[in-house]
């Protein structure tokens, strides 16, 4: 399946959806792949199209690598392009895998910073799903910092929101 969406003839929707290979065997280097692909089949193009989530994703993939510079390259893309495609949902979710990787890195603040833009962006666009997503990056940030009672009251929040939508994962979180 992933090849096949990596595929030179796939389009840059279908080639930024990573969920078919993110927790397999060799996901990570098959998902940067994937990632890289479309932002080069976009590039090649030189046109406007959403290139925010795939920058992202390469900036984690990268951060993850212990390639940091790299990585905030393609965050400071990510945020660029979501911000020239007026598209705040996607600087929404650039902002969390922003959040993500700094939570993996032990960078507290600058995990809390970038969560809580990205909530704050999707509470205006009224997203409870993605909302709750970084609700849980901004626990762990809040947890590992040793601040224990907001990490609780932040999981108590998300956990009365997924039961709300009877999102059954996002309950056990």
């Amino acid at each position: 399946r992933c090849r096949r969406i990596a595929s030179r003839n796939c389009s840059i929707r279908r080639s930024t959806s990573l969920r078919c290979c993110s927790f397999s065997p060799g996901g990570v280097r098959s998902a940067s792949v994937i990632a890289s692909r479309s932002w080069r089949w976009a590039s090649a193009r030189a046109r406007a199209v959403r290139l925010s989530r795939p920058y992202a994703q390469l900036g984690y993939f990268s951060g993850v690598c212990r390639l940091g510079a790299l990585s905030r390259v393609y965050f400071t893309r990510a945020r660029a392009n979501a911000e020239a495609m007026n598209d705040s949902h996607d600087m929404a979710i650039a902002l969390y895998h922003e959040a993500t990787y700094h939570v993996g890195e032990g960078r507290w603040a600058s995990a809390h910073a970038a969560g809580a833009r990205a909530l704050d962006l999707l509470q205006e666009l009224n997203d409870p799903q993605e909302s709750e997503i970084v609700h849980a990056i901004l626990a762990h940030a809040e947890y590992c910092a040793g601040r224990y009672a907001d990490s609780i009251a932040r999981c108590e929040a998300l956990f009365g929101s997924a039961r709300t939508r009877a999102n059954h994962q996002h309950e056990v979180w």
